[in-house]
Order: C-alpha cells, then sequence, then structure tokens
C-alpha cells in the first residue's frame, strides 16, 4: 500500500474485512468478489485465497462505505429479451455452432447485474447506476466462475467522489491525492 492511510480507510478496510469473514463462515465454499475501488482491482477469491485478479480500468461511482452486494444475473449481450420468445434467435450468429460455443466457454461481452444497484462490465459504462468497468479477458474469467447469487464485496475509493472524465478515464476530487 505504501502510503500511509486516513483513519476512515482503516475503518473501511476493517468493515470490509468483516464482511469478508462473515461471508467465508456463510458460504466457506462459494466463490465471490471483492472490489477494491481505492486500488482499483476486483479479487475473486474463495474462502479467502485469491483466485484471480482483475483491473479495474474505470469506474462509476462510489459508495459511501463497504457493502456487499449479491449478483442477480449475468446478461450475454446476445440474450434475447424477456416476452420476445417469437424472436428468440434474434442477435444470434447463424449457422448456431453449438461445439464451438462448448469449446470456447464463457462470453466476453457479458455483464454482470448486482443488488443493491451495481454493474460490472466489459464495454464502457453508460448508466447512471454504480459500476465497474474491467477487460473483457478478466469478464469471460468471472463468467466462468460467478454464477447468481455470488456476493461482492465493495470497498470504496478513500476519496470524496469519484466521477469520469471527458477522456473516459476516472478522476477523483479528495483528501488523500
Amino acid at each position: 500500500m505504501g502510503a500511509e492511510l486516513s483513519r476512515s480507510e482503516l475503518e473501511d478496510r476493517l468493515a470490509a474485512l468483516e464482511l469478508e469473514e462473515e461471508l467465508i463462515l456463510r458460504r466457506p465454499n462459494d466463490v465471490y468478489l471483492v472490489i477494491d475501488l481505492a486500488h482499483k482491482v476486483a479479487h475473486l477469491k474463495l474462502n479467502g485465497r485469491l483466485l484471480r485478479e482483475a483491473s479495474i480500468l474505470s469506474m462509476l461511482g462510489s459508495p459511501s462505505s463497504p457493502s456487499l452486494h449479491v449478483l442477480d444475473t449475468a446478461i450475454p449481450p446476445e440474450t434475447p429479451e424477456s416476452g420476445s420468445e417469437p424472436l428468440r434467435l434474434r442477435g444470434r450468429q447463424f449457422p448456431l455452432d453449438f461445439k464451438t460455443r462448448l469449446l470456447e466457454g464463457a462470453r466476453d461481452r457479458t455483464r454482470f447485474y448486482f443488488t443493491p444497484s451495481l454493474l460490472l462490465s466489459p464495454i464502457d459504462l453508460h448508466t447512471h447506476h454504480p459500476g465497474i468497468q474491467v477487460s473483457a479477458y478478466d469478464i469471460k474469467a468471472l463468467s466462468s466462475a460467478l454464477e447468481p447469487g455470488a456476493e461482492a464485496i465493495w470497498i470504496p475509493a478513500p476519496t470524496a467522489s469519484v466521477t469520469r472524465d471527458t477522456a473516459g478515464g476516472v478522476s477523483s476530487q479528495g483528501k488523500n491525492r
């Protein structure tokens, strides 16, 4: 970490560790995410052990305190919308090559929707809801590991506000920069 942490950052880290400990005790065999906005990294973990790290490319919004989110659904972009059953093959490429899809595995453009509102996406964020963007390569790995019901611990950035700048990057206004 290098730099000295403020009291509020230490309190956030402690609260996040307590959330993680409770999650491990409650669901010891389930994978989960720890999304660390301060270090711009998402950790995929199982029982406290790190399985994978994904760099956060951009983020939109930040919680005021560590919070727990539950994965509602992971939606590949080709998934038809409900209510359009007659058009269920719309947007799919033909011929449907099931053998290739089995070999390729998870999609690299899947979006993850968590409750309370949190979006994890490989594409640029165009939403008013909190979210993070990671690489398509990382999304593909996360798609293979996370199932609905998986949980994510969101650790806030140490600044008062985190917003997207005009160049698409992340800018911060706060006390510790």
